[in-house]
């Protein structure tokens, strides 16, 4: 399927596309998003994407117009700002799997510190 990478996610299920996102190119890493969930895969382990999704939604952002672009970035631990949401957020491994933390600029300064929803 040839997608470009700033396409949303949403505009493929309206036009009625192949809505399947596989393989995306980092490490061992494999995301994948269809029409009835979404999985993240790291080494062949599955993990639990609802806490994560759950998090987005309810920082008012939408996880299905999300384009690749942006799922890549939040996958590869960047700062990432997302529609829906004037604050930065970044993907952390944790002792259950892996969280989102919205990241907080403190006046001033050039830092960021992180807090966990």
């Amino acid at each position: 399927m040839n997608m470009d990478k700033n396409d949303s996610f949403d505009g493929l299920l309206q036009e009625g596309r192949h809505t399947t996102l596989r393989s995306f190119s980092w490490g061992n890493r494999e995301f994948t998003i269809s029409s009835d969930k979404i999985s993240l895969y790291v080494g062949g382990i599955p993990y639990d994407t609802k806490p994560m999704l759950d998090i987005l939604r309810g920082s008012g952002v939408d996880p299905g117009k999300l384009s690749p672009a942006r799922w890549i970035s939040l996958l590869r631990g960047q700062p990432t700002r997302l529609p829906g949401c004037e604050k930065p957020f970044m993907l952390f491994k944790a002792p259950s799997g892996y969280t989102l933390r919205c990241l907080e600029i403190t006046r001033g300064r050039n830092r960021a510190f992180q807090t966990e929803m």
